[in-house]
C-alpha cells in the first residue's frame, strides 16, 4: 500500500491552546491519497478540524494513525517539514509518540529526485517546489484555478476562522481549504506517475 500524505499547520504568535508555544507549528489539517496497489484506483481521505472545536491536535493525530494503520510507504514531498510537525506532536502528545514515530519511520521523500537534480528540466527554473515540479510534469493539473493557492494563505485563513462568527464564511473557507490540500497529495500522485513513466 502507497501513501501520499500532506500537512498543512498554522503559527500563533500568541498561544491559543494549552501545551502550545508562540509560533509553535499547530497541525489542523492533512489530505491522504492512497492505493491498495500498483493497479488499484487512487483513494482519498482527509481532516480539517472545525475551529469551533478548539485545538485540532489530538483530533488530528488519531484521525492520521487511524487512516495509515496498515503498512505501506508514506510519501510526502519535502520531509523536513512533515517529519517535525509530526516530532513535535509525539513529544507534546507522549502517549502517541511511539507510533507516530513508527509512521514517520515509513516516510520517503517525494522531492529528493527534484532537490538533488537526479531529474530536472529547464522549466523548473531551479526550484523543486511542488508548485513548479507539477505544471511541468503533468500540465492537465494547476493550482491556478484554486482560490487558495500556498500553504502560507491556507495558514492565515484558518487561523483568522477562530475569531470569526460568519458561518457561511467558515463553510466557503474550509471547503477552499480542502481543495487546496487534496490537491497537493493529488500532485505526488501524478508526479510519481510522470517519474514512473520516464523510468520506464
Amino acid at each position: 500500500q502507497l501513501f501520499y500524505f500532506d500537512i498543512e499547520t498554522m503559527a500563533p504568535p500568541i498561544p491559543m491552546f494549552e501545551q502550545s508555544r508562540p509560533y509553535q507549528r499547530i497541525p489542523f489539517q492533512f489530505s491522504l491519497h492512497y492505493k491498495q496497489s500498483r493497479n488499484s484506483d487512487i483513494k482519498h481521505t482527509e481532516f480539517l478540524a472545525h475551529p469551533a472545536d478548539g485545538d485540532p491536535r489530538l483530533s488530528f493525530i488519531r484521525k492520521f494513525l487511524s487512516s495509515t494503520e496498515t503498512k505501506g510507504t508514506i510519501l510526502v514531498y519535502n520531509i523536513g517539514f512533515e517529519r517535525s510537525v509530526l516530532q513535535e506532536l509525539g513529544e507534546d502528545f507522549p502517549q502517541y509518540a511511539v507510533k507516530i514515530q513508527q509512521r514517520i519511520d515509513r516516510m520517503v521523500d517525494l522531492a529528493e529526485p527534484f532537490q538533488k537534480k537526479y531529474f530536472y528540466k529547464p522549466e523548473f527554473q531551479g526550484s523543486y517546489s511542488i508548485k513548479r515540479v507539477l505544471p511541468v510534469l503533468a500540465p492537465k493539473f494547476s493550482y491556478t484555478e484554486l482560490e487558495i493557492q500556498d500553504g502560507m494563505t491556507a495558514s492565515n485563513l484558518y487561523e483568522a476562522l477562530y475569531g470569526e462568527t460568519d458561518k457561511k464564511k467558515i463553510e466557503k473557507v474550509m471547503e477552499s481549504l480542502k481543495k487546496y490540500c487534496c490537491m497537493d497529495t493529488r500532485a505526488m500522485c501524478e508526479i510519481l506517475l510522470a517519474l514512473e513513466k520516464v523510468v520506464k
